[in-house]
C-alpha cells in the first residue's frame, strides 16, 4: 500500500513537471512571438517633429513608393535644369543642384549648352525660361522613363513655346540632403526639342 502510494505520487509529480515544462515553453514561444511583432511594428514607426509637435510617420517599403519618388526626382531635375531666369548666379546655383540628380550625361548636356552659347544668350536677351511637365512615363521593370514637357521662352519681343521630350534610366543610390529620394538619372538624352509656336510682341 505504501509502495503504491509512493508510485502514484511519483507519477503525479512527473505529470505536473511535464505539464509545467510544456506550459513554460508555450508561454516563452508566445512571448517571443508577441515581442518580435511589437518590435517590428515599433521599428516601422518614426516620429517627426513639426512645429514642435511630434507626429507619427509610417515607414514604408521603398518599392511601394518608387513611382512617387522617381517622378519627383525627374520633375525636380527638369525644373532645375530648364527653368532659367536671366540671372547668372541663379543659373549656376540651380544647375549645380540639378547635377546632384544625374550622372555625367547631365554634365555633358550642360557643357554642350555652354559651348553653344545657350546660357549667355539667356542673359544677353533677358530671356526667361520656364518648364511645365505634361507627363512622365515610367517603366519600373527596366528602371527607365520618358519625360514630356513644354518650355515657355519669354524674350522682350517674342514668346515661344517649345516641346521637350527626354529619356533616361534611374539608379538607386544612398539618400542625401541634395538627393532626398536616392534616385539618380542615368544615360539622359533629349529626344525632341522643337518649337511649337512663336508669338511676336511689339
Amino acid at each position: 500500500m505504501v509502495i503504491k502510494n509512493i508510485e502514484q505520487k511519483i507519477k503525479l509529480a512527473l505529470i505536473v513537471s511535464v505539464l509545467s515544462i510544456v506550459a513554460g515553453v508555450v508561454i516563452a514561444i508566445v512571448g517571443i512571438s508577441y515581442g518580435t511583432t511589437v518590435a517590428s511594428k515599433a521599428s516601422d514607426q518614426v516620429y517627426v517633429i513639426k512645429d514642435g509637435i511630434p507626429a507619427l510617420a509610417e515607414k514604408t517599403d521603398r518599392s511601394s513608393s518608387f513611382e512617387i519618388e522617381a517622378k519627383s526626382t525627374i520633375k525636380t531635375f527638369h525644373r532645375l535644369f530648364f527653368t532659367l531666369p536671366p540671372d547668372d548666379k541663379y543659373i549656376e546655383q540651380t544647375l549645380s543642384d540639378a547635377l546632384y540628380l544625374i550622372d555625367d550625361s547631365g554634365v555633358k548636356q550642360k557643357n554642350a549648352l555652354y559651348d553653344k552659347g545657350f546660357y549667355s544668350d539667356i542673359l544677353s536677351h533677358s530671356a526667361n525660361f520656364t518648364i511645365i511637365c505634361d507627363s512622365i512615363i515610367l517603366d519600373p521593370a527596366n528602371m527607365t522613363f520618358r519625360y514630356y514637357g513644354k518650355q515657355r521662352i519669354e524674350k522682350k519681343y517674342s514668346l515661344t513655346i517649345r516641346e521637350l521630350v527626354t529619356t533616361g534610366g534611374l539608379r538607386q543610390i544612398t539618400r542625401t540632403e541634395n538627393n532626398p529620394f536616392g534616385y539618380i538619372i542615368v544615360d539622359y538624352r533629349t529626344i525632341s526639342n522643337k518649337d511649337l509656336s512663336e508669338e511676336k510682341r511689339y
